[in-house]
């Protein structure tokens, strides 16, 4: 069997193409961290003492969306301060409710009807909503604007 002439030179970018796909897609699937709701009492109660929500996003894991509204806006707003933490639409781990019991982010999502990812929502020391959650990913340009909103009505209800 002959060769072309170039036929190591194809091989080699055919390889070399399948490695950068490979190491893109490996990525591409790992999360911006925020970190995991643990203790919603505690979390709200120090997000209070700031004036401020607890934010709140449920999310899926390997959600392009999710993954979105997280790194382009909540962690740059926890890295500024903001009190934001993060459960899972279908997650088993446990969390401690803002009635001191544990529940498991799954049901915690149930518990505020969350259908979709992402959801962001903005919660009071006792877990009550103080602004209507945030549902999907929207239009990228005006998701600060969404986000600016809720937090300024929920500011608006901590305030009273």
């Amino acid at each position: 069997m002959k060769y072309p002439a170039d036929w190591r030179a194809r091989r080699f970018l055919v390889m070399f193409a399948a490695v950068c796909c490979l190491l893109a897609q490996a990525a591409s699937a790992k999360e911006t961290p925020l970190p995991a709701a643990a203790n919603l009492a505690l979390e709200a109660a120090a997000a209070a003492r700031q004036h401020m929500p607890l934010i709140l996003i449920v999310s899926l894991p390997d959600c392009p969306y999710c993954e979105q509204v997280r790194r382009r806006h909540l962690v740059p707003m926890h890295k500024q301060g903001f009190i934001v933490r993060q459960v899972y639409i279908n997650g088993e781990s446990s969390v401690t409710g803002f009635d001191g019991k544990p529940l498991s982010q799954k049901q915690l999502a149930l518990d505020y009807a969350v259908k979709a990812a992402p959801t962001v929502l903005f919660l009071d020391m006792q877990g009550r909503p103080l602004a209507a959650p945030i549902v999907g990913a929207l239009l990228e340009d005006f998701y600060g604007a969404y986000l600016d909103e809720a937090i300024a009505t929920a500011k608006q209800k901590l305030a009273q």
